[in-house]
């Protein structure tokens, strides 16, 4: 177990693992200053290593696809959930629902 600081972040809620990259991604919510975002966190130095937008305030459970390309943010108080290139590190697009707080995304797989 470990403290990982993500200052000047705050309110971490979603975490996915990309296991075969190593890294951790966070959802944040958002300050005056800045959207929330999806933080990536490199596990072998516990540093933050990126902060991907998402174009909402309150992004709250996260996901990544099955081959760590792709993120996916439901958001409190926003009728989307933001898609994120975790490539690039950019939100790619908006999947509009009628409301995403409660929504929970899962992965799905292939066999």
């Amino acid at each position: 177990m470990d403290v990982i600081d993500l200052t000047p972040e705050h309110a971490p809620h979603g975490l996915a693992i990309d296991a075969a990259r190593d890294l951790l991604y966070v959802s944040v919510e958002g300050a005056e200053d800045r959207p929330g975002a999806v933080m990536v966190v490199d596990l072998a130095t516990r540093k933050s290593i990126g902060r991907i937008g998402t174009g909402a305030k309150g992004p709250h459970w996260s996901v990544i696809s099955p081959d760590g390309n792709t993120g996916y943010a439901s958001n409190k108080e926003a009728p989307y959930v933001s898609v994120v290139d975790l490539r690039t590190g950019t939100m790619t697009a908006k999947v509009e629902v009628p409301g995403s707080e409660g929504l929970a995304c899962i992965p799905r797989r292939t066999s």
